[in-house]
């Protein structure tokens, strides 16, 4: 009698194990589906991308101690924002204009003797700063991309979901930034600004706003980030001087509230905007609080591609400083 209870007991224990075996088996092949899925899921690549997060966290360096030069070519790329940063031989490249000037970039590129990116950087997911991104991933070796994070949004134009079918093919190093990350390219030292806490629907506020610097020069590069989101950084209390400022959205009078432009006191503009573009870029009011301040613009609808060149003391660029006329006034006067 005893030994058909043992006997039971065994069964029962055995059961229950079996039982144990099979529950787990089932969630680990459900989790191997999930993760299949979310790799497959247009929608869910941008959640998908923190492969390499210590790359954000390179030591900073002693600005004070920089070698040679660095260059900022502003690629007169029309009514887009397309920036090569190069020092030495380290390049980053920050938008790419639109899908129809992704070609011009790649030549424009290609014509300097660049055959590496180091880093390519898509600000936020507008045609006229990442819709010649894949022209640029198919004609250089790119080390590494990095985004902001819209997963938020929904976006569903078919050259986005192209390019992260391309980025995800080619297995490419790919990452998200935010707030508080920096990173290193040669002696280029860049730390994010924004994304903050934005999570509204509006795309432009979830621009990567970037200070890169060299030596004692800092460049901001802001995207299409708007005033929302300037009053974010403003309330950050940081320091935000800086020598150069790449003007948010094109000099739009959505963006470089008067607060801002105080905070960061640049002392050189530069502006990416077409000339006779449809959104009337730059405006009035952006031009005007330049002028009243006598801050020297550079801007690609009247000079096209302007290069600036810096020893991280001294600023200097390939053309004059431009005029203080909003895109109505440029565009009149070259009809006159």
């Amino acid at each position: 009698m005893q030994n058909r209870k043992n006997d039971r007991k065994k069964l029962k224990t055995l059961v229950k194990l079996i039982i144990l075996v099979i529950a787990l088996a089932s969630l680990f092949y459900l989790s191997i589906d999930r993760l299949d899925l979310e790799e497959q899921s247009p929608t869910s690549v941008s959640q998908n991308q923190n492969s390499q997060q210590e790359e954000i966290s390179q030591p900073k360096q002693n600005q004070e101690e920089v070698t040679g030069e660095m260059f900022v070519h502003m690629i007169d790329v029309g009514q887009a924002d397309s920036f090569l940063f190069v020092q030495g031989e380290n390049t980053m490249l920050i938008d790419c204009g639109t899908r129809g000037e992704g070609d011009d970039v790649v030549s424009y590129l290609q014509e300097l003797g660049i055959e590496k990116i180091d880093v390519l950087v898509g600000s936020h997911p507008h045609d006229d700063h990442m819709g010649g991104m894949k022209k640029v991933i198919d004609a250089f070796e790119v080390s590494q991309i990095y985004v902001s994070d819209v997963s938020n949004c929904e976006i569903t134009s078919n050259w986005y979901a192209t390019l992260w079918e391309t980025i995800m093919e080619e297995n490419l190093p790919h990452q998200t930034l935010k707030n508080g990350d920096y990173f290193n390219v040669g002696q280029m030292q860049v730390e994010l600004l924004a994304p903050i806490a934005y999570q509204g629907s509006n795309i432009n506020n979830y621009s990567l706003v970037m200070k890169v610097s060299f030596g004692q020069t800092d460049i901001l590069m802001t995207g299409d980030a708007e005033t929302e989101i300037e009053e974010e950084i403003l309330a950050l209390g940081e320091d935000l001087d800086v020598e150069v400022l790449k003007m948010g959205h094109h000099g739009s009078d959505t963006s470089s509230s008067e607060a801002f432009m105080q905070a960061t006191s640049p002392e050189y503009v530069l502006i990416s905007a077409g000339i006779a573009n449809k959104y009337h870029h730059p405006c009035e009011t952006t031009m005007q609080y330049l002028e009243d301040n006598q801050i020297p613009v550079y801007r690609t609808d009247e000079s096209g591609t302007v290069i600036m060149e810096t020893d991280g003391k001294t600023i200097r660029f390939d053309k004059k400083p431009g005029d203080y006329l909003s895109g109505d006034e440029l565009e009149q006067k070259k009809a006159a």
